[in-house]
């Protein structure tokens, strides 16, 4: 059988591997592996790979320092202020 690999390293196999694993989970299959495997120019897939690396680093960070603006779930719902008429 042929190998497919095209000569790569076992390190390097490992790496695109965990790339394009993360992309597509953590995209909820936004990217599909094989568009991210087979589809998308290596530039392109380094790319959002990248751009997403440092969204999560950007997130982590956000929750790791706490948000001044309470969250929608933290926040307490005030009933409307009608008044009926007559009153």
């Amino acid at each position: 059988m042929a190998s497919t690999s095209f000569g790569l390293s076992s390190k390097y196999k490992v790496g695109l591997q965990k790339q394009i694993f993360e992309l597509v989970y953590y995209t909820k299959g936004g990217i599909t592996y094989e568009e991210a495997y087979f589809i998308m120019p290596v530039y392109l897939r380094q790319f959002h790979y990248n751009e997403l690396v440092e969204t999560l680093k950007k997130e982590a960070a956000a929750a790791k320092g706490g948000s001044t603006t309470p969250s929608p779930k933290s926040r307490t719902i005030q009933p409307p202020n009608w008044t009926r008429k007559g009153e």
